[in-house]
């Protein structure tokens, strides 16, 4: 029994020990390493997505910083329409810095205006604007706006247009801008009103009775402000 233990004992040299060692150390080292690379590869990951992280971080600041400026920029300078005694339209810039020339921006002048109300419904209401085109000779042209739809630049432009008026801007953004300010100041300007019945026959109005025979009724301005 003590010879068999002798033999098995000596299966493995010392040699073979020492290089049985060495491979187990190597193995623990190489295992180690791997797990300071998968360390070292998950902080880098986590560096990455943190920079991910600040540059989208300042990307939004650098917006809104823009967006702030434009705002700024859009508060300072105002464009405000003026009409002259001759029915020239100008847009001048006002800025806090410094004030621009009046600029002609239309090919047409507003030569006078009237605000048509339904005596039945005083909440609607209708403007006639007498345009005349710079055109030589050209005879006075009129433009029926329901005021309704005046926040609707594609109506403006589609009434506008069809009188041959037209309205210059460098975009037409600021196209749009400008005929949305155009209509509102010849609204807010307007001196002539007038109350019409819906057709022509006769009414009691304001305690007395009378025939309206007017060619313009509100069912006719209505249908021209179509």
């Amino acid at each position: 029994m003590n010879g068999m233990n002798n033999n098995y004992n000596c299966l493995l040299t010392e040699k073979q020990v020492q290089e049985l060692s060495s491979t187990y150390w190597k193995k623990q080292m190489d295992i180690e390493q791997n797990i300071v690379n998968k360390s070292t590869d998950m902080q880098f990951l986590k560096e990455k997505d943190q920079l991910k992280l600040n540059s989208m971080y300042a990307m939004l600041e650098t917006k809104e910083l823009h967006a702030r400026r434009a705002e700024d920029e859009r508060l300072a300078r105002c464009e405000v329409v003026e009409i002259t005694e001759d029915g020239r339209i100008h847009i001048q810039t006002k800025d806090t810095a410094i004030d621009t020339k009046p600029r002609n921006v239309t090919n047409f002048k507003c030569m006078n205006a009237v605000i048509y109300i339904n005596v039945d419904n005083p909440q609607e209401k209708i403007i006639k604007i007498y345009l005349k085109l710079d055109t030589v000779g050209e005879d006075e042209r009129v433009v029926f706006l329901n005021l309704a739809n005046c926040e609707k630049n594609a109506y403006i432009e589609k009434k506008f247009l069809t009188v041959g008026a037209d309205i210059y801007a460098s975009s037409k953004a600021r196209m749009k801008e400008y005929e949305k300010k155009i209509v509102a100041y010849i609204i807010r300007n307007c001196k002539e009103i007038k109350e019409v019945p819906r057709k022509r026959g006769w009414y009691r109005y304001q305690e007395t009775i009378g025939f309206y025979g007017e060619k313009e009724t509100w069912e006719e301005v209505k249908k021209y402000a179509e």
